[in-house]
């Protein structure tokens, strides 16, 4: 009895933790890549960017959402990495659009879709587990001088 509850307990195991369909960071790259496409870069979102939602809990799923605070990014080419708040960016340009992954720890916790237009990144983002972006919710960054 004791081995069936082995065997049991191991299979549960291996199935929750095989079966998590989130973004992993070792698939990160390769996600941006297929989202990003392969359009020249037609902006530079190096600088400073703050959330201007910080404080609008009303389109937020979490009630612990407390906003993205201030992040800096630097670009180069087509490439992007930086901060923002708590979370690591890693992040691909494409046309005018930034496709981007949000970090912690090295873990994927969010990916997001934002175009800019004069000093603003606007679009969505979207849970980890979201790898085909079908549940957004909004997010507007403002260029911070």
């Amino acid at each position: 009895m004791k081995k069936i509850m082995i065997f049991i307990l191991g299979c549960l195991i291996f199935n929750l933790t095989s079966c998590s369909s989130a973004l992993k960071q070792k698939d990160v790259n390769a996600w941006l890549i297929s989202k990003a496409g392969n359009e020249k870069a037609m902006i530079n979102v190096s600088g400073s960017w703050e959330d201007i939602n910080k404080d609008d809990r009303s389109f937020h799923p979490w009630p612990a959402y407390s906003g993205w605070d201030k992040g800096t990014f630097e670009q180069t080419e087509k490439d992007v990495t930086g901060m923002l708040g708590s979370y690591m960016i890693k992040g691909i340009v494409s046309g005018d659009t930034l496709i981007m992954v949000m970090m912690y720890g090295g873990t994927p916790y969010y990916m997001a879709k934002l175009k800019q237009k004069n000093n603003k990144l606007s679009g969505e983002y979207y849970s980890s587990k979201d790898k085909e972006l079908e549940s957004p919710f909004p997010m507007t960054l403002k260029k911070v001088e």
